[in-house]
């Protein structure tokens, strides 16, 4: 482990785009790669599941509520509440 750096505890990753995000032991989501439209935004939240697509990327939370973020060109982050 380099110094400075604290180790991440994953429950889960997703990819393979060119974003990977993963759902921490926290339930709050990070993201790592390119965001060129708001899909490797690291989330707050209390996730179960999260899926990464091409410029998007959706979370599941505990309480059943999906969350979308990134490019919503085609209308993908709709979450039929």
């Amino acid at each position: 482990q380099e110094e400075g750096l604290e180790p991440v505890h994953a429950a889960a990753l997703r990819g393979p785009t060119y974003h990977i995000c993963g759902v921490l032991t926290s339930g709050n989501v990070d993201c790592w790669g390119i965001d060129n439209s708001g899909e490797a935004v690291d989330q707050q939240g209390d996730f179960i599941w999260v899926e990464t697509g091409g410029i998007h990327t959706c979370g599941l939370e505990g309480n059943g509520q999906y969350r979308c973020w990134g490019d919503d060109g085609n209308d993908q982050l709709n979450t039929l509440d």
